[in-house]
């Protein structure tokens, strides 16, 4: 089933090529098919994150706070790493190759994209963990809240022991209940797949690719360098077969370049690393957690604009600011929802941290929506590793 499944999502995205391109009016009329598909996913991600992190926290405390202490901190440490490892990859290709040297935009007027003008600042990023009241958290779908508040019940129905048995069976049940549900959408995805990617072509064009190329190859270099390399070292360690892991994984992947989210990739996410035999506990706690705060592509490509715009200006960037980017880009990342583009609405951080314009956006904006599908693949891949990394730690 895996392997035909990811042969259909495959078959989905060259026909939604096709399509976009030899038939755009065709494609644009299907979109609705998309569409649909779409809000079938983000209709299971707000759910899924709930019953998975608050069982999983549940049954970490149940096997013991030494245990639960461990899953907490090898999960965290190994995507807070992953992303530090991808965003110094970003910046010495960036530095290294200088695609923006000789564009001389100083005076040159750019729009500034509106998710770009409405950004985040630290503190709001930081205040946005903590929820006030989580059912308006839950119903705004507000992922980075509905994490903190799960973790915090979890860990509490766990620690009351028989008392809280029936809210643990409770949440069990729902979550195998959504886990259901989740199979009945991925069955879907081919469908899916092929009337978004024939849109997006109908409606972008495939001549939007050839818009600042350089950058693009800088980019595109590092997310392959990070998922190809990186990535597989550390998963070596598990005694893993990568062929076989990324096999495994490859649905989702598909999902995750077609989609451009990784919190909608979430539930093919969950379903390829089940089949990859990865135990049941770890991927509820580490999978959910991943798609919004594991952006190993994203913070990659934060650091590569920033400072791509920075040359484009002719800003020589000195080793301090080179130094804020890093942290900023890391932190931005994390505070990146898993939907498309959400790398633009932080990355106002990122400028505003080293005295950047925001315009310079403007100079990237017309690719984003191209480079979006790679990172956010390279974001899920990375979840899918450190869910197997997490399992061989903890046995």
């Amino acid at each position: 089933m895996k392997q035909s499944l990811t042969k259909k999502i495959g078959l989905g995205m060259l026909l939604g090529i096709l399509f976009g391109w030899q038939f755009p009016n065709l494609s644009i009329a299907i979109a609705p098919i998309g569409d649909i598909f779409m809000r079938l996913l983000k209709m299971l991600i707000v759910p899924l994150v709930l019953f998975s992190m608050t069982t999983g926290s549940i049954n970490a405390i149940k096997s013991g706070k030494n245990q639960a202490k461990k899953l907490a901190l090898k999960t965290f440490g190994y995507y807070l790493l992953t992303t530090f490892f991808a965003v110094i990859l970003g910046l010495i290709l960036v530095t290294t190759i200088q695609p923006g040297n000789g564009l001389n935009l100083e005076g040159v007027n750019l729009s500034t994209p509106d998710v770009v003008k409405n950004g985040t600042t630290i503190k709001e990023l930081l205040y946005s963990f903590i929820p006030t009241n989580p059912i308006e958290a839950l119903s705004n779908g507000k992922i980075l809240s509905i994490i903190v508040f799960s973790l915090l019940l979890g860990f509490s129905i766990g620690a009351t022991g028989e008392k809280g048995k029936p809210a643990a069976d409770f949440f069990e049940s729902m979550f195998e209940a959504v886990l259901k549900m989740t199979m009945w959408v991925i069955h879907l995805t081919p469908y899916g797949i092929f009337a978004l990617i024939g849109n997006t072509i109908a409606t972008r064009g495939l001549e939007s690719l050839n818009f600042v190329m350089m950058y693009m190859v800088v980019v595109l270099l590092g997310l392959l360098i990070h998922s190809t390399i990186t990535l597989p070292v550390i998963l070596a360690r598990t005694k893993r077969k990568i062929a076989d892991y990324a096999k495994a994984m490859s649905p989702a992947i598909l999902n995750a370049i077609s989609t451009g989210s990784s919190s909608a990739t979430l539930p093919l996410t969950m379903n390829c690393v089940k089949n990859a035999k990865v135990t049941r506990d770890t991927r509820k706690f580490v999978l959910p957690l991943g798609a919004t705060i594991n952006m190993d592509g994203t913070a990659l490509y934060e650091a590569v604009a920033v400072v791509f715009i920075a040359q484009a200006y002719s800003m020589n960037l000195d080793i301090s600011q080179i130094v804020i980017i890093a942290l900023t880009a890391t932190l931005a990342s994390i505070g990146a929802a898993g939907i498309p583009q959400a790398g633009l609405v932080t990355m106002s951080l990122v400028l505003t941290a080293v005295g950047l314009p925001l315009e310079g956006v403007g100079l990237i904006i017309g690719v984003d929506w191209f480079l979006d599908r790679f990172r956010t693949a390279v974001n899920v891949w990375g979840d899918s590793i450190g869910a197997a990394v997490v399992d061989s730690s903890l046995k």
